[in-house]
């Protein structure tokens, strides 16, 4: 029996992840009243990242992202999101207001 070249395994295998994690996320943001993300520098590499917010793009929900300071937001990440929220991580007053800003727009639905 021939046995298929490894990166069509390498790509099989990936697919598969990605089906599983597409399938594990879309219940949690399909019931959630909006997707909350936090735009840190690594988040545009982080496949499951890319694909909770795919997820939340084709399911029509709000997207709210929290961006350190410094963290370049790309255009048209920018025109999609609802809110982006810009905060220095480092400071702790800074973190606190945005959460209560955060938990005043739960409230309001």
């Amino acid at each position: 029996m021939e046995r298929p070249d490894e990166p069509f395994e390498i790509e099989l295998r990936q697919r598969q992840v990605l089906g599983e994690a597409a399938a594990r996320n879309a219940e949690g943001i399909q019931n959630s009243a909006f997707f909350l993300a936090i735009f840190s520098g690594n988040y545009a590499t982080d496949a499951v990242c890319l694909l909770q917010l795919a997820l939340a793009i084709v399911m029509d929900k709000p997207i709210v992202l929290i961006v350190p300071l410094g963290i370049p937001i790309p255009a048209k990440l920018r025109q999609i999101a609802d809110a982006i929220e810009e905060v220095d991580m480092e400071e702790p007053k800074a973190v606190e207001a945005l959460l209560h800003r955060l938990g005043a727009r739960l409230r309001e639905g």
